[in-house]
């Protein structure tokens, strides 16, 4: 389980014109606008969608929190086959978003203290890339994996190559409900997850109990204060963005996450807890527009056309600015994630 970084266009301020009809709301001063669709119900469920995202946006609106984490009720904010539009897709988005990442999100980690010879444990893993990465750089590590999506579980396990296979575990769960043993782990990671899950602080409650003394839990994720840079920008994503927020938030998930990571570590218990902004930039030394790709692509964007959000005509025209963005002459293309990491108290 792995979400989308944050990659949305430069905020369109124009606002939304006044609609009182129908129960639609009002506009709210700052809200990114998007023209009229041309269908009446279509304006009017994205126009409550808009302002639903950008309160929680604004922090005008607390997060949903989820309580039960029952097999029976939990659930998480990510479906591994609608967010880039088809579970394969999805797959091939996710090694372009670690290799986009991973030279600095590895220099960070070995600043907080991952090190050789450490036991792992990472919740969310996805299809593993994270994991056979740490495996090749970190000689004599060991690393368990902990993933809720059945799908991404069998991918993970199909995509480790043999001579990693004796130092990794793929388990099929959540952190809250699979066995482990405490104490017994010096280092965790959660790429992209706290996003997602229903109650951050009892994820990281149970990391906590899971880690040896002095182990520290590290999360990278996003908050969509921080949007991805773009020149030129594609204004049409500012509000987009705001409504998958908005969906988002509907489904139990945060994509405002990235400002309370401090916060809930603390309230879990950890200590001498560190933020950074890790930043992504296409002018860097060896970077391409490719290399972005799966972070600007209209597949995500399928999930509001399929629930009446936006017309195809709207999805269409978002297809063919990306596209045109990504062959214009020299785009600039920034990414900006949030990495958080907590020690556990020594006993």
């Amino acid at each position: 389980m792995q979400g989308m970084p944050n990659m949305q266009g430069m905020p369109n301020m124009q606002g939304m014109p006044n609609m009182q009809g129908g129960g639609s709301p009002s506009y709210i001063p700052g809200m990114p606008m998007m023209p009229s669709s041309g269908d009446p119900e279509i304006d009017k469920r994205r126009a409550l969608l808009l302002s639903e995202g950008f309160l929680a946006l604004t922090g005008a609106a607390a997060p949903t929190t989820q309580k039960d984490t029952t097999t029976e009720t939990y659930s998480i904010s990510y479906n591994s086959s609608e967010v880039s539009g088809s579970f394969e897709h999805e797959v091939t988005r996710l090694k372009k978003q670690m290799l986009l990442t991973w030279a600095k999100e590895s220099k960070m980690m070995k600043e907080y203290g991952l090190s050789e010879n450490m036991k792992i444990l990472e919740i969310g893993c996805g299809t593993g890339e994270l994991a056979r990465l740490l495996l090749e750089e970190f000689a004599g590590t060991n690393i368990v994996c902990v993933e809720f999506d059945l799908k991404m579980v069998e991918k993970a396990k199909e995509l480790t190559p043999d001579h990693l296979k004796s130092r990794i575990e793929i388990l099929h769960g959540t952190i809250e409900q699979i066995s482990l043993s405490e104490n017994s782990f010096d280092f965790a990671v959660a790429r992209f997850v706290f996003q997602h899950v229903p109650d951050p602080v009892v994820v990281s409650q149970k990391i906590l109990q899971l880690l040896k003394p002095k182990g520290t839990l590290v999360i990278t994720d996003i908050d969509d204060s921080f949007p991805g840079m773009m020149e030129p920008p594609i204004n049409d994503l500012a509000p987009i963005g705001i409504m998958m927020l908005a969906k988002q938030k509907k489904s139990g998930g945060d994509r405002t996450i990235g400002r309370r990571l401090g916060r809930i570590l603390k309230l879990s218990n950890f200590e001498n807890i560190e933020m950074d902004l890790v930043l992504n930039h296409v002018d860097e030394e060896g970077r391409s527009v490719e290399e972005f790709r799966g972070n600007l692509q209209s597949e995500r964007y399928l999930p509001l056309l399929a629930d009446g959000y936006i017309s195809q005509k709207e999805y269409d025209n978002i297809e063919q600015k990306i596209n045109q963005f990504l062959k214009s002459n020299s785009p600039i293309l920034a990414t900006i994630n949030l990495m958080v990491a907590g020690r556990k108290p020594a006993q």
